[in-house]
């Protein structure tokens, strides 16, 4: 990764929110950070600031939020986006504090998007790893 990288974190749990930003910060060579507790919020933002930002993206979204889950997200802005610079979003991690339904693992599977997935309470030492990937 030459440019700058910036991480969306999408997690309507502010304590799991708490958790992760605060890991972030001490494990990783502190990139920004983006903080959104709903989808459509990080949606937004990446409308305005992917077309004219050197930065390249790291999502990572919480497979389970009220309004727009982590799949949905990533479907709807992959659509949005599609003909925009979407390749600066490099890596999505979908996080989740129960077990992967066969439907994220299959559409991860399907996917040309590069997509991860990480289990809660987060191994700090695999959310690194891919971080620095």
């Amino acid at each position: 990764m030459t440019n700058k990288v910036s991480i969306l974190l999408i997690d309507d749990n502010r304590i799991d929110t708490i958790y992760t930003s605060k890991v972030l910060e001490r494990e990783v060579n502190h990139k920004e950070l983006h903080i959104f507790y709903q989808a459509q919020d990080a949606i937004d933002f990446l409308s305005e600031n992917v077309t004219h930002s050197p930065s390249e993206f790291i999502v990572i979204v919480d497979l389970h939020m009220p309004e727009m889950g982590g799949l949905e997200f990533i479907e709807t802005i992959s659509e949005e986006l599609k003909n925009i610079k979407t390749q600066n979003i490099i890596q999505y991690i979908i996080i989740s504090g129960s077990d992967f339904p066969n439907e994220v693992v299959e559409f991860k599977k399907s996917s040309e998007l590069p997509i991860q997935l990480l289990r809660k309470p987060l191994d700090v030492s695999k959310l690194k790893a891919l971080l620095i990937q």
